[in-house]
């Protein structure tokens, strides 16, 4: 039969989603996908090539239904599509991969220690993935390594101090033999799978270390010399319009950098127990507007100030705003089904003992 506008939404979503696993592998493991467990990303030219051709294709597909007359949910998952790919083509156009290339916390160096604790490795099939994974790492490095020189021409280097750390952190997984490194350690071996974790350790010793060497010599070099002094976004090339589109990229909002600021300036101060210890903020209300990410928010505002912002949040089409999930940071990661779809993000009802929790505070902060 002839596809609906709702289903015809559904099917675009499957297909980007099952795009998105193939263009990201990692991403795919993380999720419980074990289709590629034995491929890294690919964030050389190609790879890049692949991401905006999937994300230019996805949107001539969702401008051909509109979003009048679609149930809310695929209205939603329209709209939240959308976001991805336009910012997803955003980022690609500033080089944002150029400033991700060096990050203490999450750059290629400390991919692999992560990686493993999602990858099961417990059956000679998933063993043979897994070496195949740390085996493709050494060209894997090497495109961060290219992509450290685009950096340093182009100016859109990381700063000084994130090399630094970045440094040592690499200089520390150096340290390690490979025997011990955090790679075979926190592998999801078989009990008592020694032969397997001898194995690791040779591909360690073989193709990761070797590759963490080169990607460090790279660091330490031409490119901590062109890092930044300042940590802030702002001091990079087009800083300004790089913040802005960072903080959509993490929040959707249109909102200038100092409201922003403000906001959780005026947050800290409500919630932290030692608040008069924060620097207070300038007596200067809106005489002007600083650079992106520079100065602290020009004024304090009222209790009700968070409030305010939150009604300009920008919501879906439909009228509804997106549901955070809540809860550990493994509750981010839903396990796959079983057809290897897209995991479910619909809202779910309160429970009735939260809705009276929430009835009880409201009743104990009220005033009679």
């Amino acid at each position: 039969r002839m596809p609906t506008p709702d289903t015809a939404v559904n099917a675009i979503a499957d297909r980007f989603w099952e795009r998105l696993l193939r263009e990201s592998p990692t991403t795919a493991t993380v999720y419980g996908d074990e289709r590629y467990s034995d491929l890294l990303d690919d964030p050389g030219p190609a790879g890049r090539a692949a991401a905006r051709e999937l994300r230019e294709r996805t949107l001539t597909e969702l401008e051909a239904i509109p979003a009048d007359g679609l149930p809310v949910e695929e209205r939603i998952t329209r709209d939240m599509i959308d976001v991805v790919c336009h910012l997803g083509l955003e980022q690609a156009d500033a080089r944002m991969d150029l400033l991700a290339a060096v990050d203490q916390m999450g750059g290629p160096q400390a991919l692999l220690p992560q990686l493993v604790q999602f990858q099961p490795a417990d059956t000679p099939e998933r063993l043979d993935r897994l070496v195949a994974r740390l085996e493709a790492y050494g060209p894997f490095m090497d495109s961060y390594v290219s992509l450290l020189d685009e950096g340093r021409a182009s100016g859109l280097t990381a700063p000084r101090i994130a090399v630094d750390r970045t440094v040592a952190q690499t200089e520390r997984l150096l340290a390690i033999p490979a025997a011990a490194s955090p790679i075979v350690a926190s592998a999801q071996l078989a009990d008592g799978d020694t032969d397997g974790r001898e194995r690791l350790a040779a591909a360690v010793e073989a193709h990761v270390r070797p590759a963490l060497g080169r990607y460090l010599e790279a660091l330490r070099g031409d490119y901590r010399a062109a890092a930044r002094e300042e940590p802030g976004l702002w001091s990079a090339p087009n800083g300004d319009a790089l913040y802005r589109l960072a903080m959509r990229a993490w929040t959707t909002l249109e909102l200038d950098p100092v409201e922003l600021h403000q906001v959780a300036w005026t947050s800290s101060r409500r919630s932290t127990p030692n608040a008069g210890r924060l620097p207070a903020a300038p007596a200067s209300a809106t005489t002007s507007t600083p650079t992106a990410g520079t100065s602290r928010p020009t004024r304090r505002t009222s209790p009700r100030a968070p409030r305010r912002w939150w009604r300009g949040r920008a919501k879906t089409s439909a009228g509804r705003w997106p549901r955070r999930r809540r809860g550990s940071v493994a509750s981010r990661f839903p396990p796959a089904t079983s057809d290897r779809s897209i995991p479910s993000w619909r809202r779910t009802p309160r429970s009735r003992t939260t809705s009276r929790r929430r009835s009880t505070a409201r009743g104990r902060g009220s005033t009679t």
